[in-house]
């Protein structure tokens, strides 16, 4: 049976590696992970706890990482999320259009069909785009 518990010390080097991707000159208190309750082991309730305590430091995100993070993680904001539903739709109504387009439709429809995938086109265009020339700046991405 598993016991879902992790080495402190195992922790402890992995949370550092973590945060040097980020920026390795940020200091923290890296003993105070796991240290309180003098155990070997520790489990994920034990990492909340010092999560909620403010343990971890903050770590400062620059303009390309926040696009990159609204851009990527629907959960990271409510803009992240408007941006998600909105590209979803856009998903949902290129699928559409291209769909009735190949039906045999004349006129003023055949016209809005294709308003509607040109749309699409330049807003995954956009979405590509922004994605490409963030993630440079994003050490884990």
């Amino acid at each position: 049976e598993k016991s879902h518990e992790v080495p402190v010390v195992l922790f402890r080097r992995v949370l550092r590696r973590f945060i040097d991707t980020f920026d390795p000159r940020m200091q923290f208190d890296l003993d105070a992970f796991g240290s309180r309750q003098n155990k070997f082991k520790m489990t994920w309730a034990d990492v909340r706890l010092s999560i909620e305590e403010g343990l971890l430091p903050m770590v400062p995100l620059s303009c390309p990482q926040i696009i990159f993070l609204t851009m990527e993680d629907f959960t990271s904001s409510r803009t992240a999320m408007l941006y998600y539903i909105v590209l979803n739709l856009a998903i949902v109504a290129n699928i559409g259009s291209i769909v009735l387009s190949s039906l045999e439709t004349k006129g003023y429809f055949a016209d809005n069909f294709k308003i509607v995938s040109e749309l699409c086109v330049y807003l995954f265009v956009f979405d590509y785009s922004m994605k490409a020339l963030c993630v440079t700046s994003c050490p884990i991405a």
